[in-house]
């Protein structure tokens, strides 16, 4: 599969063989952190994208953290197995084998300015940012501002015209 992913000139554009779900996911989430509005004092420090569950994205983030960077902030790849060794972070991505976790780990999370990314049909109605979803067999993403709002974070405008619930 070939993906290109082109928005602006901020967007991370990438045109390659695409190996798999999760390296598509990746891309996807490192343009979701160039694209959503942070409050100034979170970016400061590392950038951390932090993964709660199994699954293999894990790895593809870790390559594309290497070379990338969100404002000139460097990407921490952090994965959490429990709700104890979850900690603060920009992004976290709930994997859809962790969603019975998942009021808990809203509850954890809290109001820290942090995007919740699942991919797991519904999981906008229980308070994720953005949800990853296939239509008709691409990856695609839906998002909700509100949600979004509800942890300071402003949803840009171009990422909301890429979403399929524009």
């Amino acid at each position: 599969m070939i993906v290109e992913i082109t928005v602006s000139s901020k967007v991370y554009c990438q045109q390659k063989e695409v190996k798999n779900i999760y390296q598509l996911q990746s891309i996807f989430i490192y343009n979701f952190a160039k694209l959503v509005g942070w409050p100034t004092e979170e970016l400061q420090g590392d950038f951390v994208i932090t993964i709660y569950g199994n699954t293999p994205l894990v790895e593809d983030l870790v390559l594309l953290s290497k070379s990338k960077k969100v404002e000139k902030l460097t990407i921490v790849i952090k994965k959490a197995n429990s709700l104890q060794s979850l900690t603060k972070c920009h992004i976290l991505f709930v994997s859809k084998n962790a969603m019975d976790d998942f009021d808990l780990i809203k509850e954890k999370v809290g109001y820290q300015n942090t995007l919740i990314v699942t991919e797991y049909e519904g999981a906008l109605k229980k308070g994720a940012a953005i949800n990853f979803v296939l239509q008709n067999n691409r990856q695609r993403f839906e998002v909700s501002e509100y949600n979004a709002k509800k942890y300071g974070l402003i949803i840009g405008s171009e990422l909301l015209k890429l979403s399929v619930n524009k």
